[in-house]
This record gives structure tokens, C-alpha cells and sequence, in this order.
């Protein structure tokens, strides 16, 4: 089973991809899922809001060499052991 990463759309973005990327992903029209995050916004008292700009943080650009989330756990698992020296 192939696995499939989770990128902001390059191609379908208003501001910074990630609802375009959540269409292409439930294959749905991206208007729809924008307008869902700003009533959602609303309605949430901006938690929803929050959540989109987090996305916006750890979610990498379709295509590009971006430092995703997928990337960062891999670093920490494969560092998270790891001895430091004492401090003096």
C-alpha cells in the first residue's frame, strides 16, 4: 500500500493552498470546503481558524522541497534516543 502525503495545492489555492488540497483530497469542489472553514471559523469562535493556519505551517507545498510534518516526525523518531553530553 502506497502512501499518499498530504500537500498544499500549488494549483488551487485563494490564500495558502490547503483547502484546495483538502478538496482534491475528499474530491469536492474547493468552494465548498472554503466556505465550510469560514462559517466554521465563526461558529467555532476562530478554533477552526487556528487550525487552518497550522495546516498552513506544517503541511509543504505540492511539488516543492518544503520542510512538512511527515519530515519533522521522521527527524524526531529517528533522533529522539539520542544521548546529549552533559552540561558543565
Amino acid at each position: 500500500m502506497a502512501v499518499v502525503k498530504f500537500e498544499r495545492s500549488r494549483t488551487n489555492r485563494m490564500l495558502a493552498g490547503v483547502c484546495g488540497a483538502l478538496a482534491d483530497r475528499l474530491h469536492i469542489d474547493a468552494t465548498i470546503v472554503r466556505l465550510v472553514v469560514v462559517v466554521g471559523t465563526f461558529l467555532t469562535g476562530g478554533a477552526l481558524g487556528v487550525a487552518y493556519a497550522i495546516a498552513w505551517l506544517i503541511l509543504p507545498l505540492q511539488g516543492s522541497d518544503e520542510i512538512g510534518l511527515d519530515k519533522v516526525v521522521d527527524y524526531y523518531l529517528a533522533h529522539r534516543n539520542r544521548q546529549t553530553p552533559p552540561q558543565a
